[in-house]
Parts: structure tokens; sequence; C-alpha cells
């Protein structure tokens, strides 16, 4: 998985960060002779307490709130309120439970870190709300091509979405996994029990975060497949490329082996938050 990224402070990066508090730790463990089971029991407190005095250089909840507040108003720019028949304030409204929970969950201790290089949370609107050819239209140039009529089903690293918004925790795009092939890639994602993003979901990461594609960079939608009709092998995804202008390129990609894929993203998230 990718590594965290973090400001050099103090002169110190990363890495020099993490060996000062391993050897703190070793320190203490040694001096007090701690079993591991002990030693992680410790481990665990001092953090809750670390997180209970909020030490941070902002506030968890209301980050998360501004964050979720920027995609709201993004699909308000998109005309989601619009598509689903409901006024800016009835969408805000169908959406205040999940976002009240989501930022609820942040507050310490949280269920899932604040982690510095993760895109923190997504706020997802289901095809059920709007249709999926609607979503690409609000990304892309054209209105989804022949996309959305691709019999689309959950595939081994995916999960059935949820009929009602959602949220999507710990984000990772597609560089973390971009050298790695496709059978590389999977046992990365199954050894940190992460989830492919579908279709939908990368569409609106790509909405509420139009940078998310550097230009000529492609991400692939792993989450959901397709397997036509009289072949063997193989499945259609499909793959966002990105442009000099603000509109990606939407395309299919067929994976006929898995030690294919080397240099194409592949974005996945850590955790879903349902109300």
């Amino acid at each position: 998985m990718k590594q965290p990224k973090i400001t050099v402070v103090d002169g110190m990066g990363f890495d020099e960060i993490v060996d000062a508090l391993v050897n703190e730790e070793l320190g203490a463990i040694r001096r007090h002779r701690l079993s591991q089971k002990m030693a992680t029991k410790l481990h665990r407190e001092v953090w809750l307490r670390v997180e209970a005095v909020r030490p941070f250089r902002e506030d968890p909840e209301t980050y998360i709130m501004e964050r979720l507040e920027e995609q709201v108003k993004k699909y308000v720019a998109s005309g989601f309120h619009d598509a689903i028949g409901y006024s800016e304030e009835g969408f805000r409204s169908a959406l205040c439970s999940l976002v009240a929970k989501t930022v609820k969950s942040f507050a310490p201790p949280a269920t899932y870190p604040i982690v510095d290089g993760e895109f923190t949370v997504l706020l997802v609107i289901p095809p059920e709300w709007i249709s999926l050819r609607r979503q690409i239209a609000s990304l892309t140039s054209s209105d989804g091509g022949g996309v959305p009529s691709l019999p689309f089903e959950t595939a081994e690293y995916g999960k059935p979405a949820p009929k009602e918004p959602y949220v999507l925790v710990g984000l990772n795009g597609g560089r973390g996994l971009k050298d790695c092939t496709f059978l590389q890639a999977n046992a990365e994602v199954k050894r940190g029990g992460c989830t492919y993003l579908s279709t939908h979901q990368l569409t609106q990461l790509l909405i509420v975060r139009p940078r998310f594609l550097a230009p000529q960079a492609e991400s692939i939608a792993l989450g959901d497949r397709s397997i036509e009709a009289n072949v063997v092998s193989g499945e259609t995804h499909v793959v966002f490329t990105g442009n000099q202008n603000d509109y990606p390129t939407l395309s299919t990609k067929r994976i006929q082996a898995p030690r294919m894929g080397v240099g194409v993203g592949k974005p996945y998230y850590s955790a879903m938050i349902t109300v």
C-alpha cells in the first residue's frame, strides 16, 4: 500500500519520525519487561489519550465537515439535486443524517484515522438516485457513451453499493498501485481489507476532485465488471483518462490476464459508512 506522506518537521521525514517513536516504545517495553499483549494494550491506551487531548493541526470533526460540505456544493453545482427532483435545501436535508454520522465517526477515538496522503471521505450518490449516465454526463463532455448499458456485476474485490447515499473512507488513488499488475494489486487490496472503486464511485471522485487524474493518466474502475457473452475469459472495466481540459476521456478496457495492468491506476477505499 502507498506510504502516507508527511511534511518534514524540524528536519525529520516520515521514516525518521517513525524510527524515533519506535525507539521510545521499545525502550518502555524493555524497561518494564512487558508482554506482547500488555504492550499492545498500553499502546492503544496511549493513542486514545493523545486523541482525547486533540493536539492535531485541525479539529477532526471540523475537517470532515468541511470536506463533505465541499462535495455537496460540487454535486449541487452539477445539478444532482435537480436530477433527483429535490430543491437544494431538500437535497441537503436528505444527506443530513449521513453527514452527521460520518462526522461523529471521526471524533476521538475515531473508528478510522485521518491519514495524510489519503482522500479521507467521499460522499457517494447511488445510481438508484441519479443514473450512471447522468453522473458521467456531469463529469465528461459526453453522455457516457454505451457504458451504462453494460451489464455490470460486482467483481471479486468489489462490494454491492447501498441504494441510499453513503460515504467511502480512506481512498487511495491510482498512483499507489500503478506499478502493480492486476494480480499484485489484488493481493495488496485483499491484504489490507480494502475494496476497489466501482464506476459510479470513481465518477463521483473525479467530479469532486478534478485533479485526481493527471493528463494522460488512466484510472480503472475494478469494483464492478462486465463479462461479455460467449467469451471464455476476460472482464471489461471502465477507464477514465485525464486530459488537458476539464473533461476526462471515458473508455473500456478488457482484462484478459492477471499479469496485465502495470501503469494503470487502481483506486480503492478502506471502509464504508451508511445510515
